[in-house]
């Protein structure tokens, strides 16, 4: 495997990091691309694994909101260039929340490195629990294991600007809403995005660079009392390939 991954070619293609509490899951925002467009023709499949252990309990005057629980994602994201200047993508993802078995381990690790559990011990471990209330009204609850399709996302990206190995493009990405298996929102969501990548911008040295500046229109939560419409975002990804 050491022997196959020196001959890989540098792709600087940032980590698909994506946020996974539930509500925010659930407003939009595609995970990081490279400004990089690969070469005419490609078809790629990127797939990714993402598992998150949650816990917040939180409290207001006027609303409340419990989240003790595990999600696991899983994506497929396929991609193709159509030519030189325009890409394709797509994202279709799978998400279950269940209990999950990462509490114990948690909770070991933070008395390790003495560590406060924000609460975690305090409830029982490896339990569902997902709650968002407004007053005395509970508007949203999930404590059995739930798992479906998430929002659909399609992108397509346009080359504006190219020098040697440094690429500009821009990006637009609309998500579909399908619901979340125990919230779902009234609208669905898009942002708009430029994206700025440079596979060497060190001379001699490996090293990639990837950065994201854009705006996202929010997709519109079901039972949340206040929500922004839109949001600025940002993404900074290097990679050093040794």
């Amino acid at each position: 495997l050491a022997l196959l991954l020196v001959t890989v070619p540098l792709t600087a293609q940032p980590l698909s990091v994506i946020n996974q509490s539930p509500f925010a899951a659930m407003v939009g925002l595609a995970p990081a691309s490279s400004a990089q467009l690969g070469d005419a023709g490609e078809f790629s499949l990127r797939t990714n694994t993402i598992i998150s252990s949650h816990f917040i309990d939180q409290s207001a005057s006027a609303e409340s909101v419990v989240f003790d629980g595990e999600s696991v994602l899983v994506d497929l994201a396929p991609s193709y260039v159509v030519n030189k200047d325009w890409r394709l993508d797509f994202r279709l993802p799978y998400k279950n929340h269940g209990g999950g078995h990462l509490d114990a381990l948690i909770e070991g690790w933070h008395s390790a490195l003495g560590l406060p559990d924000g609460g975690r011990d305090k409830v029982a471990r490896n339990q569902l629990n997902f709650a968002y209330s407004r007053g005395d009204r509970v508007n949203t609850n999930l404590t059995t294991n739930s798992g479906g399709f998430g929002n659909i996302q399609v992108g397509v990206s346009r080359r504006v600007w190219q020098r040697d190995e440094q690429q500009a493009s821009v990006r637009l990405v609309y998500s579909a809403n399908r619901g979340e298996d125990f919230i779902s929102a009234d609208s669905s969501a898009w942002s708009a995005s430029i994206n700025y990548s440079n596979i060497e911008f060190i001379e001699g040295l490996p090293l990639g660079l990837d950065v994201r500046l854009g705006w996202l229109s929010t997709a519109q939560i079901r039972g949340l009392s206040r929500q922004k419409s839109g949001v600025w975002f940002t993404t900074l990804a290097s990679q050093w390939q040794f």
